[in-house]
Order: structure tokens, then sequence, then C-alpha cells
């Protein structure tokens, strides 16, 4: 029984390690989101400017 003890405990201190570091990705990738939209902005008018100078028509 302490064996089980043991190892639940072990478990239950990665599932917070686990989660702690998930809860820190999360806040990076919402800090990211903004900057990561503009440049998708920014690429798809400049792709557009580039295939209008090229003559592709677009799909």
């Amino acid at each position: 029984l302490n064996l089980m003890s043991d190892g639940m405990s072990r478990l239950k201190g990665l599932a917070q390690g686990l989660n702690e570091e998930l809860r820190l990705q999360n806040e990076q990738l919402d800090r990211m989101a903004p900057r990561v939209d503009a440049v998708t902005d920014t690429m798809t008018r400049q792709n557009q400017q580039m295939n209008k100078l090229l003559g592709v028509k677009p799909k």
C-alpha cells in the first residue's frame, strides 16, 4: 500500500508539473497570437501584390 501511495504521489507531482508547463505555454501562445495574425495578414497582402505584378490570376 505504501508503494502505491508513493507512486500516486509521484504521479500527482508529475501531473502538476505538466499542468504548470502547459499553463506557461498557453500564456506564450496568447502573447504571440496577435503578432502571428499581423504577419499572416502582411504575407497575404504581399502575395496578392506579387501575383498581381506577375499577372497570376487569383484562384
